[in-house]
């Protein structure tokens, strides 16, 4: 079902996982234990949803976190693969990262 307004929608693909310990974090008290990070086939299924229930005609993700890079670039490559499937015809796509930038040694 189709919302009457847009929205965006912000992910944690890896919770609260991160390579810093910032002095205004809001996890530093509340440590979440271990992390896990999103499954692929939690990507899909929240991709899809949102496709089909944006009014459109933009759909913009924040990718946020902890630290959203920890996750890797085959993540995000697949998300892009998976927007690409379901965003509907005429819709555009905006993606957003919030990182602390010292993750993307990961990249590499």
């Amino acid at each position: 079902m189709k919302t009457e307004l847009p929205f965006t929608l912000m992910i944690k693909p890896a919770g609260s996982a991160c390579n810093m310990r910032c002095a205004y974090c809001y996890y530093i008290d509340n440590p979440s234990g271990g992390h896990t990070f999103m499954s692929e086939e939690t990507l899909e299924k929240v991709i899809r949803d949102y496709c089909e229930s944006s009014p459109g005609p933009v759909l913009s993700f924040v990718w946020h976190g902890g630290e959203p890079t920890l996750i890797g670039l085959d993540f995000y490559r697949k998300a892009m693969q998976f927007q690409k499937e379901y965003l509907p015809e005429g819709y555009e796509c905006w993606n957003n990262l919030q990182s602390n930038g010292l993750a993307f040694r990961h990249f590499h």
